[in-house]
């Protein structure tokens, strides 16, 4: 597997990590990435993961470790937001500490870093993974073109065909905090397993495999500004579809399974 990591700061036993899977993002980091900075405790850190850019995404980063917490893994070629949060999922561990907390936000300037430390005052009230979420009173969205609107919408109904109720009413927002307790106790159950999806649908897969582990979700008001997008969407609406419902399939297949182990 053709990938690099630099870590030049040796970041360890961090009390955050804040990660960002990006794909030629040049025109939204040269913001985004000081107003992390800003928003980080005195033991945060952030993991960017550049999955094959073609742009100066790399470059804006490398730019930024002799001044702060930065490390950077990038893939050789480009292999999808699946691959990518597979790779923040298996590195985010060694970097946290015990009880530590990893954040993951979009890098298109849709997501604001301000929201970084409700996602935190809302983990220590006891709960594993907060969510950003578009449909939690107080949410706000704008410039959602219609197509997605849509996708969204029918996603919830297959969801609820396939598995049942879901854990949250946000299932695809990728702006989420977890608690490193739980992606440690994620990686024991499922291994290599934990991501199988090859898509967009990762970030439904990963909220509800942590669920299955008894994991506390809540959910804040996002303010998502998808006016602000830098970088044009990638997600092919009908090939997004029909692999969302594979996903769903080989899903419903390994609940059972997953359930009863974790009742042993």
């Amino acid at each position: 597997m053709n990938q690099t990591f630099s870590n030049p700061r040796q970041l360890r036993e961090l009390a955050l990590l804040v990660a960002l899977p990006t794909f030629n993002e040049e025109g939204a980091l040269p913001k985004l990435l000081p107003a992390i900075f800003a928003a980080l405790p005195e033991r945060g850190g952030l993991l960017v993961v550049d999955d094959g850019s073609a742009d100066r995404t790399a470059a804006l980063v490398e730019e930024q470790m002799a001044e702060h917490p930065v490390a950077l893994l990038r893939h050789g070629v480009n292999r999808g937001l699946a691959a990518a949060m597979r790779s923040i999922m298996n590195a985010a561990p060694d970097l946290l500490a015990a009880d530590g907390a990893l954040v993951v936000m979009d890098a298109d300037a849709t997501h604001s870093p301000t929201q970084i430390a409700e996602l935190r005052e809302r983990a220590a009230q006891g709960f594993d993974v907060v969510i950003c979420s578009r449909y939690a009173t107080g949410g706000e969205v704008r410039g959602v073109p219609a197509y997605r609107r849509w996708l969204t919408g029918g996603s919830k109904f297959i969801y609820r065909a396939f598995l049942g109720r879901p854990p949250a009413l946000d299932l695809s927002c990728g702006y989420r905090l977890y608690r490193a307790p739980l992606l440690r106790r994620a990686a024991q159950v499922y291994g290599e397993g934990f991501i199988i999806s090859a898509g967009f649908g990762v970030m439904v897969e990963i909220i509800t495999k942590l669920s299955w582990l008894g994991a506390r979700v809540a959910e804040i008001p996002l303010r998502l500004r998808y006016d602000l997008k830098t970088s044009p969407s990638r997600m092919r609406l009908w090939h997004t579809a029909l692999e969302y419902l594979g996903l769903l399939w080989r899903m419903r297949q390994m609940k059972d399974h997953v359930l009863e182990s974790t009742r042993r």
